[in-house]
């Protein structure tokens, strides 16, 4: 039996692929699994010349994404994977993760 880490990297590459239609020009619609996309990025100083943020970031399951290359990108959709069933705590601690207030 597959663990859901397996599950969701085996996913990705097929959500991919049934996207693919919808690819443009300017940007490839790619899917990966475990990236890694930021949700806060704070400055709490400026100093001429230079600043000192504060960025964080949390571990995606899945992330659908338009690739503009050059290691340029821009998020679309994040998928949260729960193999086998979701309970309560599950959503309470991923909206606490998000920061998001009830």
């Amino acid at each position: 039996m597959l663990t859901e880490r397996q599950w969701v990297k085996a996913l990705a590459p097929r959500i991919e692929e049934a996207l693919q239609e919808l690819s443009g020009t300017a940007a490839h619609i790619r899917v990966e699994a475990h990236k890694k996309l930021y949700y806060a990025h704070e400055v709490f100083e400026y100093r001429p010349g230079e600043s000192r943020p504060c960025v964080s970031d949390y571990q995606t399951d899945l992330l659908v994404f338009d690739d503009l290359g050059k290691q340029r990108w821009t998020p679309r959709v994040v998928i949260e994977c729960k193999l086998g069933h979701v309970t309560t705590h599950d959503a309470l601690t991923l909206q606490r993760d998000l920061g998001y207030q009830s």
